[in-house]
């Protein structure tokens, strides 16, 4: 390289605070970011720099449109031909900086950034309540799926690097879904897939107390839901209680949704709640009431992508199956006494009616259709029941319900 092409002092100075600022750019620096938007650097027409700040500023995504204006096929195109332009005037120039800068730092995904967001996920995961229920919210494209196998990554590998060490008996944790998931090959876990509640019941009930066992139900807005009527009674008679006895069964549950009502109020009573803000960005709290999260938690940013597999485009099925239909008979129902009696199941159900009523947004006609009952029976509930809490159901509801 002759003297003329080589880089000065000052130049070769400024290429580690260059690649900083394209990582401040792309919002993957574990600092507070606002200031400069991601197509900085990249565009030197002045008049398709414009375009871009104003299609961003009027960008609002509907339907499977992503939830980022630069995550756009437009978006990434313009991107991907002005940097190109930019690239090439550089590197002819031999402007090390600008190349610097469109470089960034390479392997980024692996530094500290991401490392820090999975050690305080870890801290959330595992050193809090046992048997968690999580209830993820917000737009299509925000990462929520592959966020919630993120999290199963970092219950595994805590589990693993934990049994090297330990002299005690430690977990192997259990995981299912209701969509395909695989960790890669280097991983020796299995992710159950259950499409059926009863298949998923009979895993369920095999375990205890004792272990560590994680459920990830996605696209609950369809299944778990409190918007339609038909689904809203099946999660009242046969799901919520199911989730109260979850912690006899070692079971922590993550459901999915897209905003933050459309899960039935019975499993949202009983939840975590995380609105995932952004493709790396989340906020955690402690529940949702009334549709509005309370008891702030964390902030996490710089969240990696999880190293597991699944399908973007896989559509999460569930059915029901026979688990609404009682064909157990009167006489041996007479025979058994271990079911609750008519009396304590409906008094459990007027609580729960109550509670849900207090502690959410929904009006009386929507409790009413959410259990199943007449709009009348709920007045007379909640002026008989005052503010309280979803108590666990009685054993064996479903053979004394009306």
């Amino acid at each position: 390289m002759s003297k003329s092409q080589q880089p000065d002092e000052t130049q070769h100075d400024l290429r580690g605070p260059m690649r900083e600022l394209r990582e401040y750019a792309r919002d993957e620096l574990d600092v507070p970011h606002s200031d400069v938007k991601r197509v900085a650097g990249l565009v030197e027409d002045e008049e398709v720099l414009d375009f871009l700040m104003f299609a961003e500023a009027v960008y609002e995504p509907i339907g499977d449109m992503p939830l980022d204006f630069w995550d756009t096929e437009l978006a990434q195109e313009i991107l991907s031909n002005q940097a190109t332009r930019t690239a090439a005037k550089a590197v002819k120039n031999g402007d090390q900086a600008t190349t610097a800068y469109l470089t960034g730092i390479p392997s980024y995904d692996s530094d500290i950034s991401g490392m820090k967001a999975i050690n305080t996920l870890c801290d959330w995961l595992l050193h809090s309540e046992q048997c968690k229920v999580i209830y993820a919210a917000a737009l299509m494209g925000s990462g929520k799926t592959d966020f919630s196998l993120l999290l199963l990554e970092v219950i595994e590998d805590h589990y693993r690097r934990v049994q090297k060490t330990a002299d005690v008996d430690v977990p192997t944790p259990e995981f299912a879904t209701n969509f395909y998931a695989e960790p890669p090959d280097h991983v020796d876990a299995e992710v159950h897939e259950f499409h059926n509640y009863e298949r998923f019941l009979e895993w369920a009930e095999k375990g205890s107390s004792d272990d560590e066992r994680w459920f990830i139900f996605d696209e609950a807005s369809t299944e778990l839901t409190a918007q339609s009527g038909a689904n809203a009674q099946d999660v009242a008679e046969v799901f919520a209680p199911f989730v109260k006895k979850m912690r006899k069964m070692g079971i922590n549950m993550i459901v999915i949704g897209h905003d933050r009502g459309d899960v039935h109020p019975a499993i949202r009573s009983l939840a975590s709640f995380i609105d995932k803000t952004g493709l790396k960005t989340a906020e955690i709290y402690e529940g949702i009431k009334q549709r509005k999260p309370y008891g702030h938690t964390l902030s996490i940013s710089g969240i990696p992508e999880t190293g597991w597999n699944f399908k973007t485009d896989d559509v999460a099925e569930w059915e029901w199956g026979d688990a609404l239909e009682d064909e157990t008979s009167e006489d041996d129902l007479a025979d058994r006494d271990d079911l609750v009696s008519q009396d304590e199941w409906r008094e459990w159900r007027n609580q729960t009616i109550a509670a849900t009523y207090h502690g959410t947004d929904l009006s009386q006609n929507d409790v009413a259709s959410a259990f199943g009952v007449a709009q009348s029976l709920v007045s007379t509930i909640v002026n008989e029941y005052e503010d309280m809490s979803v108590q666990p159901a009685p054993k064996t509801p479903e053979a004394s319900a009306d």
